[in-house]
């Protein structure tokens, strides 16, 4: 090695000595600044700040944390849930004691004469003490009532109440459906004997004849009281309940409904004679539906002299042979005694296609019946005739399934929004609500999909009313009917399928046919002001805007809580904490659909929104509109709803990611308000934003 090559190396080994020495004393420097921020981490950790920090991706956004909800979260979240699967509870915190207020007949210090009454019941140690005093006062100011009968729940081993069961009115055909008076009933003394009454409950045959041979008298059918209160607490065992609950157990203070009562209210039943039928069919180019009803008639009713009659508003050329082609085979059954087919080019009018048939209709009694329908049970067409033979009885209804075995219809109920279909849905192996869809019973109307009628009944009252061409002309006729002085019977102990609106399709899915059904509702409210939101058949404690049989609670999921905020602040916020795990989708903004003429316009924001990868119950959330450097808070307490369990299933508690708003449009200048929402998390105070892409238009 040559002296020059020898320097070089020298040169070169002192220079990486010399960085060596200078990037050890950076490393120990590195790690004293590390013990030191070790130090100031350590105090930093849980606080404000540091999740504030933490939370910020490398893409710009915030992002939330994954930790599991504090217990007192997740405590108020399931909570939460528990009251909108089962809103009893916030009925008995808000409207029970107003309740007991307006029904009770008492002042506080009122005393009332006890000795006027005997009070019975399946367990008196579940009566509540008030029960005594109010059933005196009622009757010290009914003279005419000799029984009297109040609402009811249940006691679950905890001791929590639950199951309440808030009873109709008394109607004549409803008791003999079953002894929905309950579990407490009280007799007036001087109508009764001690010795026929005492203990009465330990005899339950002996109580519902007895009941039924007050009730049922020559003079018709006698006044029983009802005070609408909870004023029974019955007592149910842990497995009890968890069958309840699923609809798939009786309710065990529900009898009556069983065989062994039907020989008890034969005596009363008084079952027309049937007589000579026209089944009256609206049907248009749907000969292979047609084909399968009548086939399922003539296959499982075994009823002589059936006249049918098919009203035909214009099918092609092809249909109406096929309809032809049909009937001729039908003449040749024995069962069949006429057939009479009405085809005529019309606009759809479903009242007008039902009084044409019934006018050619020689029947004594009338059925009208849609096409989509077939029967199953042998038992249907006599049993509603005989029913519609009764004296004082109007129009009669059976239970209709979906083909899957889904309950469709149970009867009419007038609600808040107008007629409806309680129950529509459920499973048809499925015991709701006291038995509510397997007897019979009164109720305001039935559908004209299959109504059973008197002829004489039908045309004393004018038939159907043809300004209503699709809806309502069934709910019409049966409001007209009860203003005649008969009685509606929906008859849920027997059943047939039906596949419904096949034949013209849904109301609900376009803005045309909603707005001819709003219409129409309008016109059936007009025309019966008495039943506007109203209808005496209903419960009144039940909610009036619900498909479900739940406790009318406040409505607890659309809070109107106006916060205003610095406009800038709020705006600074939202560029500095939006958050894409925040997911906002807005399914309707804007102006509410109406359901009747007379109510107020007002706005509706529903949708639903979640924080992924999450749990959800750490979160307060708040829905934001703003505009112009103006802006509006409110509190979402959550909307239940359950399929997001089924929609993601990967996500945490976010089974109350619902919400459905009502802002008061008043408050809202003209112009188009930007939509977001704000979780606030419960645990650390972090807020985070998303922002909707649709926005709420006032007055444009």
């Amino acid at each position: 090695m040559t002296s020059y090559e020898e320097k070089r190396y020298e040169a070169l080994y002192r220079e990486e000595k010399e960085k060596y020495i200078r990037l050890a004393g950076e490393l120990a420097a590195l790690e004293e600044k590390n013990s030191l921020m070790k130090w100031r981490l350590g105090r930093l950790e849980g606080s404000r700040l540091f999740n504030f920090l933490r939370s910020f991706s490398r893409k710009g956004f915030v992002r939330p944390l994954t930790d599991p909800a504090g217990d007192e979260s997740l405590k108020a979240y399931n909570e939460n849930i528990e009251l909108f699967k089962e809103p009893y509870p916030l009925w008995i915190r808000d409207k029970e004691r107003e309740a007991f207020e307006k029904y009770s007949g008492l002042d506080e210090a009122e005393e009332a004469d006890t000795d006027i009454m005997w009070l019975e019941a399946e367990d008196k140690d579940c009566v509540d003490e008030r029960a005594y005093k109010i059933a005196a006062k009622y009757f010290e100011t009914h003279p005419e009532a000799d029984i009297w009968y109040a609402d009811e729940d249940m006691v679950t081993e905890e001791g929590e109440r639950c199951f309440p069961w808030f009873k109709q009115e008394p109607y004549p055909e409803s008791l003999l459906g079953c002894y929905y008076y309950g579990s407490m009933t009280a007799f007036r003394r001087e109508a009764f004997a001690e010795e026929e009454i005492k203990d009465i409950y330990k005899n339950k045959k002996k109580l519902y004849e007895l009941v039924l041979k007050k009730s049922f008298t020559e003079d018709g059918f006698r006044k029983t009281g009802h005070t609408p209160l909870v004023l029974y607490h019955g007592k149910i065992s842990n497995e009890q309940k968890k069958l309840y609950a699923l609809d798939t157990g009786i309710a065990p203070c529900v009898f009556g409904y069983e065989p062994e009562y039907d020989g008890i209210k034969a005596a009363y039943e008084k079952a027309g004679k049937s007589g000579n039928l026209s089944i009256v069919i609206p049907s248009k180019d749907h000969p292979a539906m047609l084909a399968r009803c009548l086939k399922s008639l003539t296959d499982t009713v075994k009823l002589s002299d059936i006249e049918l009659i098919i009203v035909d508003n214009g099918s092609d050329e092809k249909n109406r042979k096929a309809y032809e082609e049909l009937f001729e085979r039908l003449r040749k059954n024995k069962h069949i005694g006429n057939i009479e087919y009405l085809h005529k080019e019309a606009e759809f009018n479903f009242a007008r296609m039902c009084n044409r048939g019934a006018k050619r209709a020689r029947g004594e009694y009338i059925l009208f019946l849609n096409d989509d329908t077939y029967f199953t049970d042998a038992s249907v067409l006599k049993i509603l005739m005989e029913q519609a033979a009764i004296e004082g009885i109007g129009a009669v209804g059976a239970k209709l399934l979906y083909p899957d075995g889904r309950l469709q219809h149970a009867g009419i109920s007038n609600l808040e929004t107008g007629p409806a279909h309680k129950l529509c849905g459920i499973g048809g192996d499925e015991h709701p609500y006291f038995n509510f869809a397997m007897t019979k019973m009164n109720m305001i109307g039935v559908t004209a999909a299959c109504l059973m009628i008197k002829n004489s009944r039908f045309t004393g009252v004018g038939g159907f009313d043809e300004s209503f061409r699709v809806a309502y002309n069934d709910v019409d006729l049966c409001m007209r009917l009860i203003e005649a002085g008969y009685r509606n019977v929906q008859r849920n102990d027997v059943s047939l399928i039906h596949d419904e609106s096949v034949s013209r399709g849904n109301d609900l899915l376009d803005t045309e046919k909603w707005n001819r059904l709003a219409e129409e509702r309008e016109r059936l409210y007009d025309k019966h002001r008495q039943y506007a939101g109203r209808d005496p058949y209903y419960p009144q404690h039940l909610r009036k805007d619900d498909p479900r049989f739940a406790a009318q609670a406040y409505n607890r999921q659309e809070s109107r809580d106006y916060r205003d905020r610095e406009y800038e602040e709020f705006k600074g916020n939202i560029a500095l904490r939006k958050c894409h795990s925040l997911k906002l989708n807005i399914d309707e903004c804007g102006i509410q659909k109406k359901f009747r003429r007379d109510e107020e316009e007002s706005l509706l924001i529903k949708g639903w929104a979640y924080m992924e990868g999450a749990d959800n119950a750490r979160y307060a959330k708040r829905l934001i509109l703003s505009k112009d450097k103006d802006m509006r808070a409110y509190d979402l307490e959550g909307q239940y709803l359950p399929e997001l369990k089924y929609v993601f299933p990967d996500e945490k508690n976010i089974l109350l990611s619902g919400f459905s708003l009502r802002p008061d449009k008043d408050s809202l200048s003209e112009g188009a308000w930007y939509i977001a929402v704000e979780f606030k998390d419960k645990e650390t105070g972090s807020v985070y934003y998303a922002e909707s892409e649709k926005t709420l238009s006032i007055g444009q």
